[in-house]
């Protein structure tokens, strides 16, 4: 049995003559300033730890071909000279622009330290389907100093691209170090 694909059927031609790719393989115009992320912050005295719940996105940028994405949240606590501030990592969801996450991690810390504290979120998308055009979906950097731990509420927080943090500078000024260190001059 012989299997003939002609590939004349991939492509159509635009008006000046040149192949281009179907209508059909665009992708949906979205910025990532239109994507959110709903986080909440509770605090535990009995326990000592702080909890932050990553409740679901919404209008995510499509990463796929298809129109969708295959998204997942990471949670840095900075500055990451503090002890137990390890990445933690939700589940992927697959297939959608809007995933509901529902899921929450624990930092064991001081509730005197969280004034000195920040939280980096990065929303992702999975690298391992075919067609996967991005990896960075954007993120969210929140200061724990301006929330109220009293009043446990789901806050919604608009998703901005890579932003310049104190984690980010100490490895690029590391990398450009050792890079100059390994040129010769």
């Amino acid at each position: 049995m012989r299997c003939f694909v002609s590939f004349s059927s991939f492509f159509h031609t635009s008006q000046d003559g040149e192949a281009a790719l179907p209508p059909r393989t665009r992708l949906p115009s979205r910025r990532i300033t239109d994507s959110c992320l709903e986080i909440s912050f509770r605090y535990s005295h009995s326990r000592n730890r702080l909890c932050i719940n990553i409740h679901r996105a919404s209008s995510l940028v499509p990463c796929h071909l298809d129109g969708t994405s295959d998204p997942f949240v990471e949670a840095f606590l900075l500055p990451d000279s503090f002890a137990g501030s390890g990445r933690r990592r939700t589940s992927t969801r697959r297939k959608t622009c809007d995933p509901v996450f529902e899921e929450s991690f624990q930092y064991p810390i001081s509730f005197g330290q969280l004034s000195h504290l920040s939280v980096l979120l990065i929303m992702r998308n999975s690298p391992f389907r075919f067609g996967a055009y991005r990896e960075h979906m954007g993120e969210v950097l929140v200061s724990l100093k301006t929330i109220n731990f009293a009043i446990a509420d789901r806050m919604w927080y608009r998703l901005r691209s890579r932003a310049r943090t104190d984690r980010s500078v100490t490895v690029l000024d590391s990398v450009m170090g050792a890079i100059s260190y390994a040129l010769p001059s």
